[in-house]
């Protein structure tokens, strides 16, 4: 199999008057480091597996000191608890946004599409279609990118650290 390293400059256009919050420094800099620590196995679809494995968001919410990951009765995978009693399995809890970018983003975790995704998932043809009809994604979530598409951490640390 050969693999491509991502080009995270190369984004389609999320379109006229979408903006993206930029995340607080510290926080990002704490991030992009654990992201690219190696210490942090990645999984699918939940912030945190239960074996070990987070998604690129639950590697955010463990390092952000404002909850903790607790066994979820009944299941396999561990839900993030913060210091207020809210939780959640998927997706980082109000704390969590308000450490990362100082105020709560009602869950904005979207990057514009980098062309490399889309190159991956649907050949240079459908790259060069989309960019002739000047197409606008919309933006992609960060657990998208690490849930469906694939990305490694290191590359969802790049595109965070030119986008967020």
């Amino acid at each position: 199999m050969t693999t491509t390293t991502l080009n995270v400059i190369d984004v389609f256009p999320l379109g006229v008057g979408v903006a993206i919050p930029k995340l607080d420094p510290e926080a990002k800099e704490k991030w992009l480091k654990a992201l690219r620590s190696g210490e942090y196995v990645q999984a699918k679809n939940k912030l945190n597996d239960g074996a070990g494995g987070f998604c690129c968001l639950g590697v955010l919410c463990d390092i952000s000191g404002r909850g903790e990951f607790r066994a979820t009765s009944g299941q396999d995978y561990f839900t993030f608890v913060d210091s207020d009693g809210h939780s959640d399995y998927n997706m980082p809890i109000i704390l969590v946004e308000r450490w990362a970018y100082g105020i709560s983003v009602l869950s904005q975790w979207q990057v514009p599409m980098p062309v490399e995704v889309v190159q991956r998932r649907h050949g240079d043809e459908e790259v060069q279609r989309r960019l002739r009809l000047g197409f606008h994604e919309g933006g992609v979530e960060l657990n998208e990118l690490n849930d469906t598409y694939d990305l490694t951490f290191e590359e969802i640390a790049d595109v965070i650290e030119i986008h967020l």
